[in-house]
């Protein structure tokens, strides 16, 4: 039996998590009344977050989706942003499962590495990293929603924002309006831009810019990278400061850092100017 190219794996992986979400999100439980989801719906919220897009049909999650919904869709989120592969095999580590050169090809194609060498440490230190940013990242929103929320809520959206952003997602659970509310809050745009610019970023090119300590010495992939976020980021935030005079300097640092890939918003996209949406879609 001829076995299946890791590529279509990877491919079939995806298909697969994006129909097991679709069934999960069109289940009664996962609404607030316990009405089944229209499953072209939950197919689209399913296969937005697991692509990390961050469009979805239902303009308020927050009020549609129960605790189980949110959970579910946040895990979406969580597994389109590490990949299927990636959690897969780190599932494997836990319970002592050997990795073979199968799998081990997978990891390969799925992170777009050059060699076999040391991809299961790679495997470890990029979940343990992803893990840790947003667990910093939940601790800080708490400081944030604690104060508005009760306890239990508070958590739920610490949590979920901190997953959303560092993923690029772009899902939030504020509703039609997004973050417009706290447009002005400079810890919550603070914590969530950093998320945004270290998952935009990814493990590989943080993890090279620390052990090589040097520009120079980076690889041709992390230096383009690096240098393209940091060009996006800088003239993003001149040109909607002076395209915009109602932004502030925060709005305009947040704007430019959600621009490049994350899709939250702390504006009414609607009152700007023809000039800022150009800028947007660059």
């Amino acid at each position: 039996m001829k076995k299946l190219s890791p590529y279509l794996i990877i491919i079939l992986s995806f298909l697969t998590i994006i129909v097991v979400g679709s069934i999960l999100l069109a289940l009664p439980v996962a609404t607030k009344t316990n009405e089944s989801l229209p499953f072209i719906d939950s197919f689209f919220i399913a296969t937005s977050a697991v692509t990390i897009t961050g469009l979805s049909p239902i303009t308020n999650l927050s009020v549609v989706l129960s605790p189980f919904g949110k959970v579910i869709l946040a895990i979406l989120i969580q597994v389109g942003g590490l990949s299927v592969v990636t959690l897969s095999v780190f599932i494997l580590i836990l319970l002592g499962a050997k990795i073979g050169i199968s799998n081990r090809l997978l990891i390969k194609e799925s992170l777009n590495q050059n060699h076999l060498s040391g991809l299961v440490r790679l495997v470890i230190k990029i979940v343990l990293f992803t893990f840790a940013i947003e667990l910093l990242g939940f601790v800080i929103n708490l400081f944030v929603f604690l104060p508005e929320f009760d306890t239990k809520s508070a958590l739920g959206l610490s949590a979920f924002h901190a997953i959303s952003a560092f993923n690029n997602a772009g899902f939030d659970l504020f509703g039609p309006i997004s973050m417009q509310f706290y447009q002005n809050h400079l810890l919550l745009n603070i914590n969530t831009s950093i998320l945004i610019m270290l998952g935009g970023l990814g493990f590989i090119v943080i993890n090279e810019l620390f052990e090589k300590k040097s520009f120079k010495k980076l690889s041709l992939h992390s230096k383009v990278v690096l240098l393209m976020n940091l060009s996006l980021w800088t003239f993003g935030l001149l040109l909607f400061k002076f395209s915009e005079t109602s932004f502030t300097w925060l709005q305009a640092f947040f704007m430019s850092v959600s621009a490049r890939t994350a899709g939250f918003s702390t504006i009414n996209m609607q009152t700007i100017s023809s000039f800022a949406s150009l800028i947007f879609i660059i």
